[in-house]
């Protein structure tokens, strides 16, 4: 309906109420038969977008313009620190596990959900060696 009264150039539907001040919101709301908040929400998702790369401010040589992307930092980790993350708990992983007995291994692999496998209850690790939860 908001595109339909645009269409018609109807300028109560068209325009935000701060713009019109003798339109008041609840009358161009009850005008086109819907709430003050979906109107609220149909004006405001109308607005122009602007792209990231659009320059934000201009200078006198083109190579110093700036982008509204070059504004926003960057805080998102680097993916080199995500791998040497990965490998340095493998590491410690496989050398842990090797100085353990294998029923050692099986329980805390279990317990801690290593070697891709979910955490369990000290109950959940008991029913599967068949054994009380103190005993784990």
């Amino acid at each position: 309906r908001l595109r339909a009264a645009r269409g018609r150039g109807d300028a109560a539907a068209t325009r935000p109420p701060l713009v019109h001040r003798s339109l008041s919101a609840p009358r161009v709301a009850a005008s086109l038969r819907i709430s003050q908040s979906k109107l609220r929400l149909a004006l405001s998702s109308s607005r122009e977008l602007v792209s990231l790369e659009a320059p934000c401010f201009v200078n006198k040589r083109a190579s110093d313009d700036k982008a509204w992307l070059d504004l926003i930092p960057d805080e998102a980790p680097k993916p080199e620190s995500f791998l040497e993350t990965a490998l340095l708990q493998e590491q410690i992983h496989n050398s842990l596990l090797a100085a353990l007995h294998p029923l050692e291994r099986e329980v805390l692999s279990l317990r801690y959900g290593l070697e891709g496998r979910d955490r369990r209850s000290f109950d959940e690790i008991g029913a599967v060696f068949e054994m009380p939860k103190e005993g784990v």
